[in-house]
């Protein structure tokens, strides 16, 4: 909390990081998710960075109470330039009364009028971002398949992942987009910093072009035949030559 900036704009969106069902934490169970985890509050600057994440809470926790706890919405004044308030925050429709920017509801038994959908559309083309940061915490498998030690150790493992994605992901992003550049023959690199998933897709694409193209090799040269006598010869490119009198024999 200490490290942001009073004054930046935030888009901010709640997570359940899932966890077993212990017989002796009822509390943990999430009724919007249909299952027991931590929930965790995220927030991201408009340019893309990841700025913050809250510590974990039980997952019964609304997002919004989740909010006023981890006291992202409390600056300070003396925090503030002066002349300056402290900025709206972007979230989702759960976070309604808090002073932030949200989407407006329908009211009740009546349609949503044209000017309030085109509102939404124009802060759910800014508020979606907030998932591909989320989606991004959750390719550790650890935070995303159920965690299954002890549960007073899984603050600390949640705390250990976002350390390393915090220390870590800017550097390879950064790594890979000179690589790029490099090979473009352009000398300037860029600043630009690529998601995690975007990563692993490339990275799991060139394992399935190199699983492919050794299968394709393997059917080739099991099509061929393998010839066994005294005048069986190989030719330069390292195949067999048969003669008539050479036994052919499938491989």
């Amino acid at each position: 909390m200490e490290d942001l900036d009073p004054t930046a704009q935030l888009i901010v969106d709640g997570t359940l990081l899932e966890c077993w069902s212990w017989k002796d934490h009822p509390e943990l169970y999430s009724g919007k998710h249909g299952t027991t985890g931590l929930n965790v509050q995220v927030a991201r600057t408009l340019s893309g960075t990841l700025a913050w994440v809250s510590d974990p809470q039980d997952g019964c926790t609304h997002d919004a109470q989740a909010l006023r706890r981890c006291g992202l919405l409390d600056v300070p004044a003396t925090d503030l330039p002066d002349g300056v308030s402290p900025p709206k925050h972007i979230g989702d429709k759960g976070y309604i009364g808090l002073g932030m920017i949200t989407p407006k509801r329908k009211p009740p038994n009546l349609p949503l009028h044209p000017d309030d959908k085109a509102y939404n559309k124009t802060v759910n083309q800014i508020r979606y971002k907030i998932e591909r940061v989320i989606a991004n915490i959750k390719t550790w498998r650890v935070l995303h398949t159920g965690y299954r030690r002890p549960l007073d150790t899984f603050p600390e493992t949640i705390t250990a992942v976002l350390g390393l994605i915090f220390t870590y992901t800017p550097r390879i992003s950064l790594r890979v987009s000179r690589h790029r550049l490099r090979r473009r023959g352009r000398d300037t690199p860029t600043t630009t910093i690529r998601p995690c998933s975007d990563i692993l897709h490339a990275h799991r694409r060139s394992n399935l072009t190199t699983t492919i193209t050794r299968r394709r090799r393997a059917s080739t040269s099991s099509s061929s035949f393998f010839c066994f006598g005294t005048n069986g010869m190989q030719d330069a490119s390292g195949n067999a030559q048969c003669s008539e009198h050479d036994e052919q024999i499938p491989s």
